[in-house]
């Protein structure tokens, strides 16, 4: 990032993306206080169309793109964790991304944040250990929530292969929460694959 020069004097822009564009998010706040917004990007989420699986959610995008007062609401179909309610900056991204500005001028300031986090193609013990990096960074100490987003192709085990090995190496809440959810996956997925095989003589 040293050898970005964005100039000062250039207009806001709305940079929409996720994922890998978390270095270049990062680097706007810190050098500028750009705000970014964390939505679908051209091949990731517009290409499918609004309202649908891999899509986007077009009110909430436009919302966030034109209302400059109020508030709405999001349908997010996630899980509860810590019920309760919190206000702050949104920060975060994909978390080897930001994991990998720690000690550098880069390094993210979350305290009083609302901190989200997501990644892909990363196995339980991978997430745990850069939560507890960021947990050891006090990066997680001071913030007003944590959000964390959609973890793809994280259980990579074969569908015959019992989950329960990575459980007793994880110490993340969330890695609990997505391989449980991998496990259930997995299980619907053999369940299918035994009722497609019909019965045997």
């Amino acid at each position: 990032m040293d050898i970005l020069q964005v100039p000062k004097s250039l207009p806001l822009k709305p940079l929409i993306g996720f994922s890998d564009i978390t270095t270049l998010q990062i680097y706007l706040w810190h050098a500028h206080r750009w705000t970014g917004f964390y939505g679908p990007m051209l091949a990731a989420g517009l290409d499918h169309g609004p309202g649908v699986p891999g899509g986007y959610d077009e009110a909430s995008f436009r919302n966030a793109l034109t209302k400059t007062s109020g508030s709405w609401t999001i349908p997010l179909q996630g899980e509860i964790l810590q019920p309760g309610s919190a206000e702050g900056i949104v920060l975060g991204g994909a978390m080897t991304l930001l994991e990998a500005t720690l000690g550098t001028p880069w390094e993210l300031d979350t305290d009083g944040a609302i901190l989200i986090l997501e990644d892909r193609a990363m196995k339980p013990y991978q997430i745990d250990r850069v939560l507890m990096h960021l947990k050891h960074a006090r990066k997680l100490s001071k913030i007003r929530g944590l959000i964390l987003g959609d973890f793809p192709q994280l259980f990579t085990a074969r569908p015959s292969a019992t989950p329960r090995a990575p459980y007793l190496r994880c110490r993340s809440a969330y890695a609990l929460v997505c391989m449980r959810k991998a496990a259930a996956r997995s299980k619907s997925s053999n369940r299918r694959s035994s009722n497609e095989s019909g019965p045997t003589e």
